[in-house]
């Protein structure tokens, strides 16, 4: 993982295009990209994703915190569905000691997550660019006023075959009702802790 300025005071498509060829080459041959905007406040929840990938800070600033893969046993993921992604119910930004309420709901639903460790903590402003590994889980959160961002999905032609191609099927088959719209983050559902799991699968 990278934290990287960018030397214009805003970076565009074509800067994080071009940060994000510098890293993955010729062998990112598939990818896709997304535009991020939100209020103060906004938190991107727990979870990983099953392609490498780049966040570009434009406006404001976010604060990322990351897990290694191994640290998934004990970061709670869950069932909900999201095309490429594994969530967790585990909050990482939480003050679990703020209260004695909130340390009573860390023992008795979250206290596994001390066996992950602290997270590595990167603060993104404008200009600064992040490079999160696949199945790295990360939580990201605007501080500022309002945040602009762009992330950068890439896969290689291998890494397609593995999880891309899965990837799409199921995001077709969800669009048409057919697959995990029970349990998923763009319908309404209702919050499910899961006990920890033990597999690296997806």
């Amino acid at each position: 993982m990278t934290a990287s300025s960018s030397s214009s005071s805003s970076p565009s498509y074509a800067a994080t295009a071009a940060f994000s060829s510098s890293i993955f080459g010729s062998v990112g041959r598939f990818g896709s990209r997304y535009l991020w905007i939100g209020p103060k406040g906004s938190m991107t929840g727990l979870h990983n994703d099953d392609e490498d990938n780049v966040l570009c800070q434009i406006k404001g600033t976010k604060i990322v915190k990351l897990f290694p893969p191994h640290t998934r046993p004990y970061l709670y993921p869950n069932d909900k569905y999201d095309s490429g992604t594994e969530c967790c119910d585990y909050d990482a930004f939480k003050d679990w000691k703020k209260t004695a309420r909130s340390r009573q709901v860390f023992q008795r639903n979250f206290n596994l997550a001390r066996k992950a460790g602290a997270a590595l903590r990167f603060k993104l402003e404008e200009g600064d660019m992040l490079f999160i590994p696949k199945f790295w889980y990360h939580q990201v959160l605007t501080e500022s006023e309002y945040s602009i961002s762009i992330n950068q999905f890439s896969s290689t032609t291998a890494e397609f075959i593995s999880y891309g191609i899965q990837r799409e099927m199921l995001s077709m088959l969800h669009q048409l009702g057919l697959y995990g719209t029970k349990s998923c983050v763009c319908h309404a559902s209702k919050k499910k802790t899961t006990k920890p799991a033990t597999s690296m699968s997806k």
